[in-house]
């Protein structure tokens, strides 16, 4: 299966469009959710653009054989089956990339309320096609953010932590089945980013996240079982029992910094 994906890889290179304003090209690693073997596994590659980004279906245009090809509307993101192996592609402009580390590095940089999955993908991704030292450079600098980036991620999900238990209690007391659901996804979501904040660390691939988790060096006292606890979707586990076992977790988190 290596071979077939470095192949496939291959083919997705040599099919780029406009190739010579494709400063770089990364593959994201997968470490155990993701592996060829699971059904959640996918060939994810990273195009940062120097310039313009070619639009659909022209980036696509050099690539046989493809197959279920769908495109986003909102983000330069296409989907697709090449060989039967599911492939994900996001296009980047370097600029943006550029600008975004830039903002990081500041004093008084923005909070970031979406996931630093992004940041997690520059980071860790493998460089399979570079024309310059660009990318490394990039790497370098998410090294050595400075401590107030940390602080303050830390603080904003802390926050949002509360508020979504928040939620989630008013929900249990209406009685609203829904709004309990969408509260429940949002503390799990923001669970694992303050987990991984906490440990100075990007959030991982969403396949990645039951099994790195478990891995973090800071995590509270029986973390794993509780969180399990809080997963079970049995009779015994009512929407009650998940808020009791959520609040617990929140409060264990919310004294580790």
């Amino acid at each position: 299966m290596i071979q077939k994906i470095q192949h496939l890889v291959e083919t997705l290179l040599n099919g780029m469009a406009d190739p010579e304003n494709v400063e770089c090209v990364q593959r994201i690693p997968y470490h155990g959710g993701g592996l060829p073997q699971s059904p959640l596994f996918c060939i994810k590659l990273d195009l940062f653009y120097r310039s313009t980004i070619p639009s659909f279906p022209t980036r696509l245009k050099n690539l046989q054989g493809l197959k279920f090809v769908e495109t986003s509307l909102s983000r330069a993101k296409d989907r697709f089956f090449l060989e039967d192996v599911p492939v994900r592609v996001d296009y980047k402009l370097q600029n943006q990339v550029d600008d975004e580390i830039l903002s990081l590095k500041e004093a008084d940089g923005a909070l970031r309320p979406e996931s630093t999955y992004g940041l997690f993908r520059l980071y860790h991704g493998i460089p399979v096609h570079s024309k310059t030292s660009w990318i490394h450079e990039v790497k370098t600098c998410l090294e050595t953010l400075p401590d107030s980036f940390w602080t303050a991620q830390i603080a904003n999900l802390k926050g949002r932590l509360e508020h979504l238990l928040a939620d989630m209690a008013a929900a249990v007391f209406n009685r609203d089945t829904l709004y309990f659901h969408l509260g429940f996804a949002g503390y799990l979501e923001t669970l694992a980013e303050v987990l991984f904040a906490i440990n100075h660390q990007f959030a991982c691939p969403p396949e990645e996240l039951r099994f790195q988790m478990s891995g973090l060096a800071v995590l509270p006292n029986g973390f794993s079982a509780w969180f399990e606890n809080l997963l079970r979707d049995d009779a015994g586990f009512d929407r009650e029992r998940k808020l009791e076992i959520a609040r617990h977790l929140a409060e264990s988190i919310l004294v580790l910094t």
